[in-house]
């Protein structure tokens, strides 16, 4: 349990102000327990089928693994273990106000269009 004085709200903040990292916690609070690099790379890449060097998911697995996952562990948000792979939330993010991981309108409604027109 997190009090707030326990809480470095800066690099919480700080963390969350990219919307790949606000995508990943959205992400984990979706699946139950530890969920592998490549699961996550390749659900936010968009599709569960690209495999291979030089595809979405592979260029978003290295970001993640290098920056996205290691960013978010300093901040306290998730449990990150580089060698076996895995990411995890930790309890911090029940303290996160709804709005700061929630997508923003706007991104919502160029989703929508961009579905609609496929």
């Amino acid at each position: 349990m997190y009090t707030d004085d326990q809480i470095d709200w800066t690099s919480v903040f700080s963390a969350l102000t990219n919307e790949q990292r606000r995508n990943v916690i959205r992400r984990l609070m979706q699946t139950t327990g530890t969920t592998t690099l490549t699961e996550l790379a390749e659900h936010l890449s968009g599709d569960d089928h690209i495999r291979g060097e030089g595809s979405d998911a592979d260029c978003l697995r290295t970001e993640l693994y290098h920056v996205h996952l290691p960013k978010l562990a300093d901040a306290g948000l998730i449990v990150w273990d580089r060698s076996q792979e895995t990411a995890s939330l930790t309890t911090l993010v029940s303290h996160l106000p709804v709005g700061v991981i929630l997508p923003h309108p706007a991104t919502i409604k160029s989703t929508a269009r961009k579905q609609s027109s496929d």
